[in-house]
Parts: C-alpha cells; sequence; structure tokens
C-alpha cells in the first residue's frame, strides 16, 4: 500500500539517483524519472521496464506529488528549479534537493521566488547500498511537515535529522564526511604503525574492526574513493580553518572529550570510561 496516489518525479539518474528512484519504486510510489543523458534512461528502463523523460516538457504535472532533484552539481541543480517554477508556481509540493550543494547556494534557496513553495534542502548520507535498502540519513532543512518525515522514513531513510536554517544540512554533511576522511586517515596511520612495530596489517585490522578502534570508514577502508574524500576535505577549506587532531599533549585528551561530551548533552564522567 502505498502513502499516497501522487507520483514521485525523480530528476537525475546517476548512480544516486536511481538508486533512490528504485527504491522509493519498490516501496509501492509510481515513479517518474528524468534525465538529460541516454545512457542513464536506457539504464532506467532496462532495470524497471519503464520509459525514462529525456526532459521535464513531457510530464503530467498534476500527477505529481512529490519531487527529488538528483543532479550532479549545485548549477544543475538551480537549473532545475528554474524549470519546475512555472509548472509547480504556488503547488504545495514537496521539492527535495538531494543534490550536495555549496553553502551559498543552499542559503539561497531562503530567497527564491516563484516555482514550489516547499523547496527542501535534503543532502543524504549513506551512498548507494544504503539508498537501496531504505538506510539512509537524511539531513534536512526548509518547510519540513510531519508528512515529509513519514515519505522519507517509509522509503529512503533510517534516520532524518531537521534543521532550523538553509545551508546547516550542506554544512552538516560536508563537516561529517570531513569527519570521515579523518576517521579513514587515523586507521590508515594506524595500520602503518602496526607494520612498523612488527604486527602483520591484515591481523592488526581485524582486531581494529572488532575493537574500540572501529569506525564506519575503518570498516569501508579497503573499498574507500580517497578522492571523493579529498574533494569534500578542500571543499570546507576553502571557507573554514580544518582543525589538526593531535595526541602531542595527552594531558589534554581527557579534558578535549570532556568538552565534547558536554556539547552533545552527555556527562562530563565520560573522560573516566576506559575501552
Amino acid at each position: 500500500m502505498t502513502l499516497e496516489t501522487h507520483d514521485v518525479l525523480v530528476v537525475g539518474l546517476g548512480g544516486m539517483g536511481a538508486a533512490l528512484a528504485r527504491r522509493i519504486r519498490s516501496c509501492g510510489h509510481g515513479i517518474v524519472a528524468v534525465d538529460v543523458a541516454p545512457g542513464a534512461r536506457r539504464e532506467w528502463e532496462h532495470a524497471t521496464g519503464e520509459t525514462a523523460l529525456a526532459d521535464l516538457s513531457a510530464v503530467l504535472w498534476r500527477r505529481i506529488g512529490r519531487v527529488l532533484v538528483a543532479v550532479r552539481s549545485p548549477d544543475q541543480a538551480t537549473s532545475v528549479l528554474d524549470h519546475l517554477a512555472a509548472p509547480l508556481a504556488g503547488t504545495d509540493t514537496a521539492c527535495y534537493v538531494i543534490t550536495t550543494l555549496d553553502e551559498e547556494t543552499a542559503r539561497g534557496l531562503a530567497r527564491r521566488r516563484g516555482g514550489p513553495e516547499r523547496v527542501i534542502e535534503l543532502p543524504i548520507s549513506g551512498g548507494e547500498a544504503a539508498a537501496d535498502s531504505g538506510a539512509l540519513t537524511a539531513i534536512a532543512a526548509g518547510p519540513v511537515r510531519d508528512a515529509d518525515i513519514a515519505f522519507l522514513t517509509a522509503t529512503i531513510a533510517e534516520h532524518t535529522v531537521v534543521f532550523d536554517h538553509y545551508g546547516e544540512p550542506t554544512l552538516a554533511k560536508l563537516v561529517n564526511n570531513v569527519t570521515g576522511a579523518y576517521n579513514a586517515l587515523v586507521a590508515a596511520q594506524m595500520l602503518e604503525l602496526g607494520e612498523r612495530l612488527g604486527l602483520r596489517p591484515q591481523r592488526l585490522y581485524e582486531v581494529l574492526l572488532a575493537s574500540s578502534g572501529a569506525s564506519w570508514m575503518a570498516a569501508a577502508l579497503p573499498d574507500l574513493r580517497g578522492d571523493l574524500l579529498a574533494k569534500d576535505v578542500e571543499l570546507l577549506a576553502r571557507t573554514r580553518e580544518l582543525p589538526e587532531p593531535s595526541l602531542s599533549e595527552p594531558r589534554r585528551l581527557a579534558e578535549r572529550l570532556a568538552e565534547a561530551a558536554r556539547r552533545v548533552g552527555g556527562s562530563a564522567q565520560a573522560q573516566d570510561q576506559r575501552p
């Protein structure tokens, strides 16, 4: 049973867009898929037996209840929103911008005039595998309603975190990705240290994955795309000074961890815990 009778329009059938469309379709929703690339349309048709459209001009707008914009770049996302202005002007249609935007473009969503009234910034985290299984983390800002949370939870998202202002989800995703880069780099460096100490890297890696040194990024280490992580690091470093974690002052470690615990509402005694 579907949550609603209207179709979901998915603009962009790249890896993530196609995964989102497949997942939402598997949950019982009709999908109207659009991509300018013939290859992407052919792949969609091969996977689903359904025709994908080459542009928005062929969309039957009266059937559309929600829109997902999952194109590759902020400029492309802005262009799609501009094209949605006329057909969705004054409507209550939710338009989720999945594309990861730059901070300026994301904050500019608050100043858009015309087009859909409910443009929701919605970068996601977890990758295509999580999209296929409905286990993504969705990071939202804008006029989010309970019905939006219900739709996301029933289809693509295991967690949805709602921020107060446009631009904050973009920054949160970027900070998350850079945190992942730190975790991956630390795992790599500790494997190097273990090898210098005479430990077999494969055995040490097994220990790290099963013990207090474990992390999501450490587990994904053999398949990580370092170039993509580097891109996110560069994006954040352009406008923000990045921290340089160091253990050169071990006595400061407990103090810094206690500060972090207080920031997230944890106990100040967290620093006394032992792994």
